[in-house]
């Protein structure tokens, strides 16, 4: 009987993990997620003539026992310099690593990704973009209550899972908009040898990008939508306004669909350092035991030769 209540509730859990998000997306969200798209798009790495370092944590639906936490670290850089827009290709290359909870359940991942840009017209360019890497999958059964506590199911439920991962997408900016179509999960890969259910199975989950700066006196405006879909999922949109002092400070909030409302905030520190940090207010039925989420990153940006007073992409804002 406890064997079998263990098992039920593991596969509960389980069922939680992979639609963690609400909308049964397999995939983190991030509020900031144009300060964090290297990990929904490969395409968009060494976009800029600069070397990026970011990292940061969410911390999501605060006091609510098992809730997501993700923590990650990116780099990406330009192998050739595009010091401007006449300039015809260049390459770019990334690294990301990311550590995640769910009750029970972690992953970690960690993926190499590739881009290759060229212009298609004087000053609007095109990438592809596509990563390789590995997720590893592990049960920590130590986290979990039982009404047995040396029940000998425990012992076969300490598994770690590596699978393969592998992603794609395209990216094309200028210097006032962008737009980017991306998959993740590609390799469809099989969770069976994990929690014993031929059930559990990755799926491919597409995301499409896209923002514009609009300029003003002493304010520019630049909204982002980010839209969210995986099969027999709910689609989610992520849409955020954003206002930009002097290329310094920015304050913005953003709506999800039926998840929650946020503020946004970040600040630029000598062209070099970038701090985000968002607040989300839950609006989903979750907030009857949490109605909050934080999220912190920080960048560091170094672009050799780049005039800093050139408009760039307002994905790299």
């Amino acid at each position: 009987m406890v064997r079998l209540i263990f098992k039920n509730t593991l596969r509960l859990s389980f069922a939680l993990l992979i639609c963690h998000c609400v909308n049964g997306q397999q995939v983190t969200q991030f509020t900031h997620f144009v300060a964090n798209a290297a990990f929904y798009n490969p395409a968009i790495v060494g976009g800029q003539d600069c070397m990026l370092i970011k990292s940061g944590h969410r911390n999501q639906w605060v006091g609510f026992e098992g809730a997501p936490k993700s923590t990650f670290l990116s780099v990406s850089s330009s192998l050739k310099s595009p010091n401007s827009f006449n300039n015809s290709t260049h390459v770019g290359v990334g690294g990301y690593f990311q550590n995640e909870t769910h009750g029970s359940f972690k992953k970690t991942t960690f993926n190499a990704s590739y881009a290759y840009s060229f212009l298609i017209t004087q000053k609007l360019s095109l990438a592809f973009g596509a990563y390789l890497g590995v997720q590893q999958l592990a049960i920590d059964a130590g986290t979990i209550n039982l009404f047995q506590s040396n029940d000998p199911i425990i012992n076969g439920t300490q598994k770690i899972l590596l699978i393969p991962d592998a992603g794609a997408g395209l990216f094309i900016k200028n210097k006032d908009w962008y737009v980017g179509y991306s998959l993740k999960n590609m390799i469809m890969n099989n969770w069976e040898n994990l929690i014993e259910s031929n059930q559990s199975k990755l799926q491919i989950h597409h995301f499409l990008m896209a923002g514009k700066r609009f300029y003003g006196e002493k304010i520019n405006l630049i909204p982002n939508v980010l839209f969210k879909y995986s099969n027999n999922s709910i689609p989610s949109a992520d849409i955020n306004l954003n206002m930009e002092f002097a290329k310094v400070v920015n304050f913005g909030i953003s709506w999800r669909n039926m998840d929650a409302l946020s503020t946004l905030f970040r600040i630029n520190i000598l062209n070099r350092f970038h701090i985000y940090y968002a607040y989300d207010i839950t609006t989903s039925k979750i907030q009857l035991s949490s109605n909050n989420t934080h999220e912190f990153i920080i960048g560091f940006k170094s672009c050799p030769g780049q005039n800093k007073n050139n408009p760039i992409c307002p994905l790299f804002y």
